[in-house]
């Protein structure tokens, strides 16, 4: 599966010489499968830069929209698929809570006098429209529809936050287990608990997204300016990719006022905040014109046993090198798919509740199953042992295995309970993300999961 970038611009249409590398055409992005499936997400005028893209004229082609504001829609009614009698055309778009409007009307409104000459319905493709509702996610006419069907490609869809409405796409290729989510024009901050929920389980159901493109429109500094505009924040982009456990994580929608210069200082922020969060994922901000390749996931809980594995015994091996008072957190993500560990030092624990950590971004590490063998960022320790990654820890981490060190003699007799279930290729779950009693950890979807009893409260 194959993404070409039409246009990744928001909010309106620049040009210029400042805006050559990453383009100023608005939102249009096209799917390529690998037996020929071409799906377009949006018709903003990067539409037309497609056109090479899209084959013959009896080609069918599937168009999903994300919401109907300008920017996303003004490349449509001078696209000339649009136009040509052999071509069959479905287009996905929202439906409000209320019904009104419904693709079709929301499309004969944009494309009807005095706005453009020729109506939808006289265009001449053969056109069929399709709803989503957004206040469920359910695809209009077929409430039991789980996914659309575009040849060997799933489309999964899922609302979110965003002024007037707004849809997310998930595009899997089952075959290659290559799996997209192209999230423009949603405001993370607005959106509440279960739509949070609902969003990341769209990610990692019903299995782990490769790659996560979404909306990075502002930096953390201009949001408080606008907030219920519509869009989020790069420190957003990067918890929310390394929450679902993204491979690649990409910003889309960039600001108009943005430049090339400042789209490339935000790039290398967006790769610092995740490598801060443990992560190694591949982040890149998206350009015109790009072509990427979505790479194919392997997950299999063999593999996601191992490399949490050496993770554990590592922390063993720094137990018996005189680091006593290093600590885990062990548990499961909101989606059930990842399994997590935080390291940290004692102190770093809340007295009363020997797993739950104090302070979630000072002198700690995160390590998630869905970053494979690259941990901590590291590219060079795939093929390590667990002490042979403890000395790197010690090393590269010198502040928090400062803090470890000491005894802690009652931990680490707690910590061989850990030992023994990993040895039997378990992993131990003190929690879960999803359970409003921290101490009650309810079983995920992994296999092989046992929830521990918990460690001792602060020191030994």
């Amino acid at each position: 599966m194959r993404v070409v970038f039409g246009g990744v611009r928001g909010s309106s249409p620049v040009n210029g010489s400042q805006y050559t590398v990453y383009g100023g055409d608005t939102t249009s992005i096209l799917v390529l499968g690998d037996t020929g499936e071409r799906i377009i997400i949006d018709a903003g005028t990067g539409l037309k830069n497609l056109l090479p893209h899209l084959g013959e004229s009896t080609d069918p082609l599937v168009l999903l929209l994300s919401h109907y504001h300008l920017d996303h829609l003004m490349g449509l009614p001078s696209f000339p698929p649009l136009y040509q009698s052999g071509r069959s055309i479905k287009i996905v778009g929202l439906v409000p809570p209320s019904g009104r409007p419904d693709t079709w009307q929301a499309l004969t409104t944009l494309m009807g006098e005095p706005y453009w000459p020729v109506p939808l319905a006289e265009a001449g493709s053969m056109l069929v429209t399709v709803g989503v509702s957004t206040k469920d996610g359910s695809w209009q006419g077929e409430y039991t529809r789980e996914y659309l069907t575009v040849g060997s490609l799933e489309v999964r869809v899922c609302p979110v936050p965003h002024p007037g409405g707004c849809l997310a796409w998930r595009i899997d290729d089952p075959a290659n287990r290559s799996f997209l989510v192209f999230a423009t024009d949603m405001e993370w901050s607005q959106a509440g608990l279960d739509q949070r929920r609902a969003f990341k389980d769209f990610c990692t159901n019903p299995t782990p997204v490769s790659t996560m493109i979404m909306d990075g429109h502002y930096a953390e500094k201009e949001y408080p300016s606008h907030m219920g505009w519509g869009h989020s924040t790069l420190q957003e982009v990067a918890q929310v990719g390394f929450d679902v456990g993204a491979k690649h994580i990409c910003v889309t929608h960039h600001a108009p006022e943005n430049d090339d210069e400042t789209l490339d200082d935000r790039a290398t922020i967006l790769t610092e905040l995740v490598r801060e969060l443990g992560s190694d994922a591949q982040t890149s901000f998206v350009r015109q014109g790009q072509e990427m390749k979505i790479v194919g996931t392997d997950n299999s809980e063999e593999t996601v046993h191992r490399n949490a594995g050496k993770v554990l015994l590592m922390v063993s091996e720094l137990h018996q090198m005189g680091y006593e008072r290093l600590r885990i957190s062990p548990g499961m993500s909101p989606s059930g798919q990842h399994w997590r560990c935080v390291i940290t030092h004692v102190d770093n624990f809340d007295p009363d509740h020997g797993a739950l950590v104090l302070d979630g971004v000072n002198d700690l590490l995160t390590y998630s199953s869905a970053v494979g063998d690259q941990f901590f960022g590291w590219d060079d320790a795939a093929g390590d042992n667990p002490n042979s990654l403890a000395r790197k820890f010690i090393e590269r981490f010198p502040v928090i295995a400062r803090l470890g060190r000491g005894d802690d003699e009652q931990y680490v007799q707690w910590y061989d309970e850990v030992v023994n279930l990993v040895k039997k290729g378990d992993l131990p779950c003190a929690y879960s993300d999803w359970s409003e009693d921290p101490e009650d950890a309810i079983l995920p979807t992994m296999g092989g999961i046992r929830k521990l009893s918990m460690p001792p409260d602060g020191e030994g």
